[in-house]
């Protein structure tokens, strides 16, 4: 395999002429390979970072959308007559759900019961649930508890 010579002018004697070249055909394929796995590496970490920053930016959608459930409740329940009903017989709930523009949703509820000082229908509970998108990958809930 390997030719061990005595001197110097027998290695200027020898000649590659004929050599296919083997040597740097093997050297170029693990370089590729090298090259290769990093490259794929790179893009998994790649594809990772942009998955997880489009999480965040749905977090955000949804937490916001939740929000916006309880402020549409109490609103809804204050300025209005859509939460009127009778709490003489239990408790009296109702919901709201909403698509909002940039494609998040929420759907909340609300929860009544009946005084039992004053006997009026006052909030037990209000609930909001958050949604990212019409899949409902993600989503955050807000409670209001009355107490």
């Amino acid at each position: 395999m390997f030719k061990f010579y005595k001197n110097v002018s027998e290695i200027k004697k020898y000649s590659f002429k004929g050599e296919g070249g083997q040597l740097m055909i093997v050297t170029v394929l693990i370089l590729g390979g090298v090259i290769l796995t990093a490259s794929v590496i790179a893009g998994f970490l790649t594809a990772g970072n942009i998955r997880q920053t489009t999480l965040a930016n749905d977090s955000a959608k949804t937490i916001f959308a939740a929000d916006a459930g309880l402020e549409r409740v109490l609103y809804a329940c204050t300025k209005t007559s859509a939460c009127d009903c009778d709490c003489s017989t239990g408790s009296c709930n109702g919901n709201f759900n909403a698509t909002l523009s940039n494609g998040a949703s929420y759907e909340a509820t609300y929860n009544k019961i009946e005084d039992p000082v004053t006997s009026a229908c006052i909030f037990d509970e209000i609930k909001s649930v958050g949604f990212s998108d019409p899949t409902k990958r993600v989503s955050r809930a807000l409670k209001i508890k009355f107490e």
